[in-house]
């Protein structure tokens, strides 16, 4: 009778495991991002950043006066510090109206889900399109959990045809200016307009 009533839950186990489906929920994070891209897919680099959580920091400007705007981050490590100096003479004086500006970095959370695509520093500066008549200085904190070097900054400007993106391409390179602060390392950079700019190393 023992034996009977043990090889009853012996094929009951099995019936149970046999019938297992995929589990549900979330997939895990490493599943998600295995097959995400790197610097060398430009487009789907490009998509990545639509869908990357960011952290705000924003501000106003009153043409010829010029300004400061720059805060930390509290996703970040303690003291990670990202800003703008606008200079009085970056915009068109003719019209008093203050200029409403803002810097979205992603959260830590975004780098750590996606660190295996080694992700350059990403600056996205609003409002997108605008341009100064006098170079605005972009100051940001290089990834305190990156090793490598800060060396060159560079625009992503994707290509519109009909409404979808045809290809992004990477331009305004130039090489950063990089300080060592209790934070890590500071780098800073010029830009003569506002979209989507990167730090990091291109490749060669």
């Amino acid at each position: 009778m023992r034996m009977t009533v043990i090889l009853i839950l012996i094929l009951g186990i099995l019936a149970v495991v046999g019938c297992q489906e995929e589990p549900l929920g979330p997939v895990p994070v490493d599943m998600q991002a295995k097959n995400l891209i790197s610097l060398e897919d430009n487009i789907e680099h490009h998509q990545l950043l639509e869908n990357l959580h960011y952290e705000l920091i924003e501000g106003t400007v009153i043409p010829g006066r010029g300004g400061l705007i720059g805060d930390t981050l509290s996703t970040w490590p303690k003291g990670c510090f990202f800003g703008l100096q606008v200079p009085p003479g970056a915009l068109d004086t003719q019209d008093p109206t203050p200029v409403a500006f803002s810097v979205q970095v992603p959260t830590y959370e975004s780098y750590m889900m996606y660190s295996h695509l080694n992700l350059p520093l990403i600056l996205r500066l609003e409002p997108d399109g605008i341009e100064f008549h006098d170079s605005v200085t972009v100051m940001a904190t290089y990834m305190p959990w990156v090793k490598d070097e800060p060396v060159d900054f560079w625009n992503v400007a994707p290509v519109v045809d009909k409404g979808a993106v045809v290809d992004v391409i990477y331009q305004d390179v130039g090489k950063v200016d990089v300080q060592s602060v209790d934070a890590g390392r500071r780098v800073s950079f010029k830009v003569n307009h506002f979209s989507d700019w990167e730090v990091g190393e291109l490749p060669d």
